[in-house]
């Protein structure tokens, strides 16, 4: 009797060490997958590269300051569906893994998501990435526009070409950046 006891006793803590194992596990998962929010890239501070830190996951920002095209591709506000397919000029002024910021003279409202394709080119590799405008920052001179940009749908390829090109860039320029580190496993997007 008091053997059947100690054994169920026993697979009752195993099966609390597991499932404790387990959740462990799961948060050090969705952890990793919080490294692909939006990185706060819109401060004024213009040096060449920054750290920059968001729960604790650094990326490497990089001051571009290059022409770039943005075509408008999904929208939750129906208001704005006459603007689907156009495509603007703007100015990309930095970029990081996770996004990147902006600058244009065209406004919008963006209480609600809008998507875009956003089409630059960098040490001779073009570009085409998909975005959310995820922050406006309100005139910053006469009739211009920040954006910042969070990348989604980012293919493994598209990742690891942006972040050696990042990385190259950042070298050119005689930037120091300590402790660079990505992770290039599959994402789930």
């Amino acid at each position: 009797m008091i053997f059947i006891i100690v054994t169920s006793q026993l697979l009752i803590i195993i099966l609390f060490l597991l499932t404790l194992s387990l959740i462990l596990f799961i948060r050090k998962k969705l952890k990793k997958l919080d490294q692909y929010k939006p990185t706060e890239v819109l401060s004024n501070n213009h040096s060449e590269t920054k750290q920059v830190t968001n729960n604790k996951n650094k990326f490497l920002t990089v001051n571009v300051s290059e022409k770039c095209l943005v075509k408008f591709t999904e929208f939750e506000n129906s208001k704005l569906t006459p603007l689907k397919d156009k495509i603007v000029e703007a100015k990309l002024e930095d970029i990081s893994i996770g996004g990147a910021r902006i600058v244009t003279n065209f406004s919008l409202p963006i209480h609600e998501p809008i998507y875009v394709q956003l089409h630059f080119s960098l040490k001779d590799k073009t570009f085409t990435l998909y975005a959310q405008i995820v922050r406006k920052i309100e005139k910053t001179k006469k009739d211009h526009y920040n954006y910042g940009l969070q990348f989604v749908k980012l293919s493994n390829s598209e990742e690891q070409q942006l972040f050696f090109t990042l990385n190259q860039l950042s070298a050119k320029k005689g930037n120091e950046y300590q402790g660079l580190q990505h992770d290039l496993e599959p994402r789930i997007n």
